[in-house]
């Protein structure tokens, strides 16, 4: 068949053309796109995935209340935020990882796997995001389909990304790198409390000892003002220390308001039993002796000074002789420690204690694993981060293969021309 020398060209240029036009349609997978953006992954998607997050939020919100100062260092959170980020991105720069180990967890035939690998060939970044991603605050992915419906298998491949990604940075993660900070104005706090906690306990112990282990009863009816039962009630919350927080704890019973006001109402029933309106038995209990001891003391005092003289403070010099501590210093401590703003700091620090006790070291924010933190909360968090922004007919990208069709029948024409001409 003889083919004019004029028009070969066309006739190659109709062929090609129609060729990869076909091809296009067909074949390439091209034919629409979708423009997904994955953003940045913040610490908080980790931190407020927590199994016991409500307690420690309610602990940290308590903390910061009281102290004004951040107990968890974010930046931590947000280090790791990225290292996971980075490998999913990894992931969408070099797509075909885990095309097998997917084909295996879905049970993909033949076919079905075909068509996933022609899908994730035909996804794209913008940018060498593959470079550095712990950086970029967000990626773009360009996803090119031949049916619209192929999107739902690229964002299934996805998620079976994104969460083998997470399993396995949180089976190799034992702890965060971070210690929690211990300010210095918390650290002298919890001492100073401690100390003042330990003086109520030793005191109103003192007290039970005095008033109740005597052999015989003593001439005075204390159940008017309180019962010994209270006040064992009361020892058995503060004898419990106090401890920085992230130490390991024991198990403290939470000092409460209505502990606070049972301890305060004792002192006050206390400081409103006058020494001289309590008889003095004839059994010579250490009670009794007291007693006799604050009479004959303040006998030579004037009438006015001698009602202002309670049984409260009878009791506090005793026991401070009892303990041999230095009357002088400790006053003044007893003065400012048994008030009932100081009293209120110790309910406080056993809140405190108690929000971020979170059980024990095994259930601890600091060490991220499945055991602590929710890790399919987690998984769908960073899925949902990923948001369709466009979807498009690809037809410009039919250019390139119309380019492709003309170069190539040009290149033939020139050929067929030098080869005829001969």
């Amino acid at each position: 068949m003889n083919i004019n020398k004029k028009n070969f060209f066309w006739y190659i240029l109709t062929l090609t053309t129609s060729f990869v036009i076909i091809y296009f349609l067909f074949f390439s997978g091209k034919i629409y796109q979708y423009k997904f953006v994955h953003n940045k992954l913040s610490g908080n998607i980790i931190l407020e995935s927590f199994k016991d997050y409500k307690q420690l939020k309610e602990g940290m919100d308590l903390y910061e209340k009281l102290y004004s100062s951040k107990i968890i260092k974010h930046n931590a959170f947000e280090h790791h935020a990225k290292q996971i980020f980075s490998n999913i991105i990894r992931f969408a720069q070099t797509n075909k990882n885990y095309k097998y180990e997917y084909k295996n967890f879905k049970k993909l035939n033949e076919e079905e796997f075909k068509k996933l690998e022609k899908i994730i060939n035909n996804v794209s970044l913008e940018g060498a995001y593959f470079l550095m991603p712990e950086h970029i605050d967000k990626v773009t992915i360009n996803l090119f389909l031949s049916e619209k419906n192929h999107k739902v298998i690229f964002l299934d491949y996805y998620k079976y990304i994104i969460d083998t990604e997470v399993d396995k940075y949180f089976q190799n993660l034992r702890s965060l790198d971070t210690e929690i900070p211990t300010e210095l104005s918390y650290a002298n706090h919890i001492s100073e409390i401690n100390m003042i906690r330990d003086l109520h306990s030793r005191f109103l112990d003192f007290v039970r000892i005095l008033i109740y282990d005597n052999k015989k009863n003593i001439n005075m009816n204390t159940e008017e003002y309180f019962s010994k039962n209270d006040i064992d009630e009361l020892v058995n919350y503060l004898k419990c220390p106090f401890y920085f927080v992230g130490e390991i704890k024991v198990s403290c019973p939470t000092i409460t308001e209505e502990i606070i006001k049972k301890l305060f109402n004792i002192y006050l029933k206390l400081n409103s039993i006058n020494v001289f309106d309590i008889s003095v038995s004839d059994d010579d209990t250490e009670f009794d002796n007291l007693i006799k001891e604050a009479k004959k003391k303040l006998s030579f005092k004037s009438e006015t000074y001698v009602k202002k003289n309670s049984l409260f403070e009878e009791l506090i010099t005793r026991w401070i002789v009892y303990e041999n501590y230095n009357f002088k210093n400790y006053y003044k401590i007893i003065q400012n420690g048994f008030s009932k703003v100081f009293i209120e700091k110790i309910m406080h620090v056993s809140q405190i204690r108690d929000k971020l006790n979170l059980l024990d070291n095994n259930f601890d924010y600091r060490f991220i694993n499945s055991k602590n933190y929710n890790l399919d909360n987690i998984k769908k968090k960073i899925f949902s981060n990923l948001n369709e922004v466009e979807f498009k007919r690809n037809y410009l990208e039919l250019i390139p293969y119309l380019s492709f069709a003309l170069i190539f029948s040009l290149i033939s024409h020139i050929v067929y021309r030098s080869f005829s001409d001969k």
